[in-house]
């Protein structure tokens, strides 16, 4: 089931089973293509397949893939009671790929009317697949910028899962990395390093090193400990999310990006400017396979390495750096701290 903790990580692990070693994005759309090419005659078992799959997919960041799968899947459950657990589960997951897709407040909707729902069900016992909805909706909130709701929320889910999960702390540890999320968004970055050591602290304890849940709780660490000024405890956290990211989650998935312009930052404030300069064109090389030629983000790039060479001394990485800054602020998106950052190095 959907509350199940760990599931899609399972799921990946299982089609690296069945298709070798390819990395876990191949190895779910060789799985959905297998699918089409031998139907499955059961009606109820390939709702449910499709539903592994595309939950998979969205944990990937493939909504596009993922949408499909689920829309097909949650025809097949909307013929049961609202109130069924299966088709609380399907519309939760179109719900999903709402947010994937920035239908923020949609999403919020659908979430909150399958909440509505579970509570029904549950009678006022609380459940588990509760407390997954709680998740989801905080996470809604906070891309919509409800920073201080979205706490509410988690927390409330934390509540439910110590009371549904009293001796395992793993599904807790979704609350603490979700909190520490939040906490980042709002700059309090002291609170965000409190979070996201729990969350680490927890996931450590019951996956292995290298599992996705324990990767995406180090970069995050490291980021916010990057943020407090602590670039030293960040580099053993960055090291080991940003070598493994791509086996874990995909070659296409951002965090390979972010992860390594974390690493690239603290190496930088450690004054390791040659592994800086090397982290950061391990992003740009990211970006240059996965977004578009004239995409803002490899400006923030380039400005990282600019700021790294200036550091190291190199002679024309103040013209690179000038030049790069005109360019970030004429860009649209969030580029306040690296135009920050350049900015300040130029005064050095």
């Amino acid at each position: 089931p959907r509350s199940t903790v760990g599931t899609v990580t399972e799921i990946q692990d299982y089609l690296r089973l069945l298709f070798g070693r390819a990395p876990a994005r191949e190895a779910l759309l060789a799985a959905r293509d297998a699918m089409e090419e031998h139907p499955i005659s059961d009606a109820a078992t390939r709702a449910a397949t499709q539903q592994a799959i595309g939950r998979s997919m969205l944990a990937l960041g493939m909504p596009d893939e993922a949408q499909p799968l689920l829309a097909s899947a949650q025809q097949y459950f909307s013929t049961m009671p609202a109130t069924d657990e299966s088709r609380l589960e399907a519309d939760a997951d179109s719900a999903q790929v709402l947010f994937f897709t920035g239908q923020n407040q949609p999403a919020l909707d659908a979430l909150r009317d399958v909440l509505a729902r579970e509570r029904t069900r549950g009678a006022g016992r609380p459940t588990a697949f509760e407390a997954s909805l709680l998740n989801d909706i905080g996470a809604v909130q906070k891309a919509l910028g409800e920073f201080d709701a979205a706490l509410v929320t988690h927390r409330e889910a934390l509540a439910i899962k110590t009371k549904v999960y009293p001796n395992d702390q793993l599904p807790a540890s979704y609350s603490y990395h979700n909190m520490g999320d939040v906490y980042l968004r709002q700059q309090k970055y002291d609170l965000a390093v409190e979070s996201f050591t729990q969350a680490v602290t927890l996931r450590a304890k019951q996956l292995r090193p290298t599992h996705p849940l324990v990767l995406a709780s180090r970069a995050s660490l490291g980021l916010a400990l990057v943020r407090t000024g602590n670039a030293a405890a960040a580099v053993e956290h960055l090291e080991l999310a940003a070598e493994h990211y791509e086996a874990a989650f995909g070659g296409k998935h951002p965090g390979n990006a972010a992860a390594w312009t974390s690493l690239g930052q603290a190496y930088r404030d450690l004054g390791r400017f040659d592994d800086a300069i090397a982290a950061f064109d391990k992003t740009m090389a990211w970006q240059t396979a996965n977004l578009a030629a004239d995409a803002p983000q490899k400006i923030a790039t380039r400005a990282n390495i600019a700021i790294a060479k200036l550091k190291r001394g190199d002679n024309d990485a103040e013209a690179a750096l000038r030049t790069t800054l005109d360019e970030l602020m004429q860009a649209k998106g969030n580029f306040a701290g690296i135009i920050r950052m350049s900015e300040e190095a130029l005064k050095k």
